[in-house]
């Protein structure tokens, strides 16, 4: 009996290394969509909503103000900045970086394309920065 119970919390150890390993919180593994965030669209930009497992290299204000030197005009006008650490790297490859997300709503950014379409506008941008605060990719949508 005493065998089946270490085995129990083995495995429910494993599980939770496992689930934090691929990690999204718990709400964003429900339903990413939920603050914006289309994990199919990330994934086309090379971005993968699993958390990092080494420690962040730049706290939450210091990713902040890295943001705020980025696009300074866009973290003024975000109804709300929404931080969160992923892994990124090109699309087509396997090996990720531990990265900062900077998504930023309530935007009004027109968006570009073909002569004649009307114009729309971009609600959200999402920033990526690598782990000292330099930007890799930004793009805006929805």
């Amino acid at each position: 009996m005493v065998v089946k119970q270490k085995v129990t919390l083995a495995l429910a150890a494993v599980l939770l290394l496992a689930l934090m390993g691929f990690g999204m919180t718990a709400s964003a593994a429900r339903n990413p969509e939920a603050k914006g965030i289309d994990a199919q669209e990330l994934a086309r930009v090379g971005i993968q909503l699993s958390t990092p497992l080494t420690p962040p290299g730049l706290t939450e204000a210091q990713v902040r103000e890295a943001a705020k030197k980025v696009l300074p005009q866009y973290m003024q006008q975000a109804s709300s900045v929404t931080l969160r650490r992923v892994m990124y790297g090109p699309p087509d490859s396997t090996t990720k970086q531990p990265a900062w997300m900077v998504t930023l709503d309530g935007l009004n950014i027109p968006s570009r394309g073909p002569k004649g379409i009307p114009q729309t506008f971009n609600t959200q941008l999402h920033l990526i920065l690598d782990e000292s605060g330099e930007p890799l990719i930004s793009y805006t949508h929805q």
